[in-house]
């Protein structure tokens, strides 16, 4: 995460936004190998489905079953940073949404997106718990002890060599798990507007 100087002003929030009466739309790969996947913002809540195919792998999340959204920041490609938003639902996995489409950098889009997600979620749910993460701040602990039990199995059966590839499988793991605990746990409350240094 790029830290601010000491002598910079503390990035404000940004003013509060309402949905109109259309959809906002957002297209993002998760991958460089996987389908393009189409977002649509709806004041209802939020639809998706494999672009250029909307009948599949589509699926819906009203507002009404959310339990909160969370905005992570995290290390990107050539160490420009990767914005997401986690959301995340009082049952069942959270739907994790990227500024980063593969390999290409989708910040203005994506910011248009979260724009009109945070304020039809906050049109549905008032008091909707909106919240940040910085993964970097103890999210180092589980892909450590992930490493440490992979070297230490594949040094039991294998020595050496086995551990060497526990640690390569863990490597491996770590980008999910870091993402899987990104969803758990606390984050930091965000208030009114969107917080800028929490957008591309």
């Amino acid at each position: 995460m790029t830290a601010l100087l000491p002598s910079s002003p503390a990035p404000g929030p940004t003013e509060p936004q309402r949905l109109g009466s259309g959809e906002v739309r957002y297209r993002q790969r998760t991958s460089r190998l996987s389908r393009e996947r189409e977002y649509r913002v709806s004041a209802r809540g939020l639809r998706w489905h494999d672009a250029g195919s909307p009948g599949q792998g589509a699926g819906e999340l009203p507002f009404t079953r959310l339990a909160g959204l969370r905005l992570l920041r995290e290390a990107g490609p050539r160490g420009r940073p990767v914005f997401a938003v986690l959301l995340l639902p009082h049952r069942g996995p959270a739907l994790r949404v990227s500024s980063w489409s593969g390999t290409e950098d989708r910040g203005e889009a994506y910011r248009r997106f979260v724009r009109a997600l945070h304020a039809a979620a906050l049109q549905a749910q008032p008091a909707l718990r909106v919240d940040s993460l910085a993964p970097g701040a103890g999210h180092w602990r589980t892909p450590a002890m992930a490493a440490l039990l992979c070297a230490g199995a594949g040094a039991w059966v294998l020595g050496a060599p086995g551990a060497a590839a526990g640690l390569l499988s863990a490597g491996l793991l770590s980008p999910g798990l870091r993402r899987w605990q990104a969803g758990r746990g606390p984050g930091n409350p965000v208030r009114g507007g969107l917080p800028r240094q929490w957008l591309p």
